[in-house]
């Protein structure tokens, strides 16, 4: 009998420690897309952060993401290069759709032989050569 009840009390205690431990390894998945505010194109790239964490990913080509958060997280920090960054709280939110606007122009930048200048500071002749020119080369 005495061998019974330490198996019923061990049981009992090793059940109770399972469901202590459970909220320790609480997690959700939040999941959304991050778009242009002018245009609704997608953001291919665009990164995504937990807040206060290491931990983030990246936007698909579609501008879709997926990712999973502890239970303490509070908010997610969303940016892309020459977009204003938005930080969105993520309370009890599982899909968080973003829409980041156009934020300010970052300036050219010029490489030459012995470095790199920004446009405006270099003397001297300079071609520029873009996509769209390259197109129509023949």
């Amino acid at each position: 009998m005495n061998f019974r009840n330490l198996q019923k009390t061990f049981g009992l205690l090793l059940l109770l420690s399972f469901w202590a431990a459970t909220p320790a390894f609480a997690q959700k998945t939040i999941s959304g897309s991050v778009t242009d505010a002018e245009n609704g194109e997608p953001l291919i790239g665009a990164n995504i952060l937990v807040v206060g964490t290491s931990i983030g990913t990246i936007t698909d080509f579609d501008g879709n993401y997926s990712l999973d958060v502890s239970a303490e997280a509070t908010a997610l920090d969303f940016s892309y290069t020459g977009y204003t960054g938005q930080r969105v709280e993520i309370g009890s939110q599982t899909v968080i759709d973003v829409e980041l606007s156009a934020g300010q122009l970052l300036d050219e930048v010029v490489v030459v032989g012995y470095g790199t200048v920004k446009k405006k500071d270099l003397t001297g002749s300079v071609a520029t050569l873009s996509g769209a020119k390259l197109d129509k080369i023949p």
